[in-house]
């Protein structure tokens, strides 16, 4: 507990004063550390609110707050996984009252995401399908879903599962190429 109080606190620590972090190079504004910083942070801290609510306590929620605000105000539309990931996180992070998220806030952002998806089920990644980042997608799907209880979630999920299920070949597998 004490390992993952302190990872928080330096992403916290991490997130300059327009809410951006870097993922590698100085002011590069990593989208995809935003996200999935944002991510695991507030799946961490959502379990604590229900689980150990002490813990909250010891929590830098400053950077925390800026990330979350910042993100809200972002979109991902090249790369479907992150953005997923981004908007699973802003809906958990609806959830914590000291990141000052509204729901308001996040549907926007969300409803660009949706709208991203392909009639044929998959969601685009730098311009066509990707069956391994397609994983993360239904992962975060699920993650906003048990959040929100939208059924678009759902069916969003429902929908990319069909478009690999109709990719398996008759022996059972995926094609090698894939």
């Amino acid at each position: 507990k004490v390992w993952s109080l302190n990872a928080i606190n330096a992403l916290s620590r991490q997130v300059d004063r327009r809410g951006r972090v870097d993922e590698y190079y100085p002011f590069e504004e990593s989208y995809p550390a935003a996200s999935f910083g944002l991510y695991a942070a507030t799946k961490v801290l959502l379990h604590w609110q229900t689980h150990t609510p002490e813990l909250l306590e010891g929590v830098n929620w400053t950077g925390l707050k800026r990330l979350a605000q910042a993100l809200a105000k972002r979109t991902e539309p090249q790369a479907s996984n992150q953005f997923a990931i981004g908007v699973a996180a802003l809906a958990m992070a609806v959830q914590l009252p000291k990141l000052e998220l509204s729901w308001t806030d996040v549907a926007p952002v969300a409803d660009i995401f949706f709208a991203l998806q392909r009639e044929e089920g998959w969601f685009p990644e730098y311009g066509g399908p990707d069956f391994g980042y397609l994983a993360v997608t239904l992962d975060a799907l699920a993650d906003y879903y048990d959040v929100t209880q939208e059924q678009r979630a759902l069916d969003a999920a429902n929908k990319a599962i069909d478009f690999l299920f109709s990719l398996v070949g008759v022996d059972g597998q995926l094609p090698w190429t894939l």
